[in-house]
């Protein structure tokens, strides 16, 4: 408490608007009002929306490094084709880019490739006509146009 008599200059007023959720680094702010309304908490988990090319591939690179391997989670929105137009199930199998080694190692990207399951075939009922038919046959077709939302996220305990 002040003495007697002495200013403590004048009392904070509250924060007139929410703080915003979350940035890359995180700052405590400069506002004068007791709740800094401008302040931000790191972010923890980067997240984006990329779109499949007719490949069905697609990249991310993060806004901010990350200096371990991140768990990365990747889903299909919706969107997307498959060369035949009759989807299955849907995979997205992804790698991680990286720069540097050992201590100097740092994860920057990720690069993904969306395919679903196609059926068999039509085939008739002579042998040879079945491996005529499956000779080159690839099960998963692209996810040309696919919307995959991406989640990449520091591990912790």
């Amino acid at each position: 408490m002040a003495p007697y008599g002495q200013d403590i200059g004048p009392v904070p007023k509250p924060a007139q608007d929410m703080p915003p959720d979350v940035g890359l680094n995180g700052s405590k702010g400069v506002s004068d009002r007791y709740a800094r309304e401008d302040h931000t908490h790191p972010i923890r988990v980067q997240r984006a929306v990329v779109t499949a090319d007719i490949n069905g591939q697609a990249s991310l690179t993060f806004a901010q490094p990350f200096t371990s391997e991140p768990a990365i989670n990747a889903l299909v929105q919706g969107g997307g084709t498959a060369t035949d137009n009759s989807r299955r199930t849907v995979s997205v199998e992804y790698t991680l880019v990286t720069t540097g080694t050992g201590a100097a190692k740092l994860w920057t990207g990720v690069n993904l490739t969306a395919t679903a399951s196609r059926p068999l075939p039509v085939i008739t009922a002579v042998l040879t006509s079945l491996v005529t038919a499956l000779t080159g046959f690839n099960p998963a077709a692209p996810m040309s146009g696919a919307k995959i939302s991406i989640f990449a996220g520091t591990v912790t305990q």
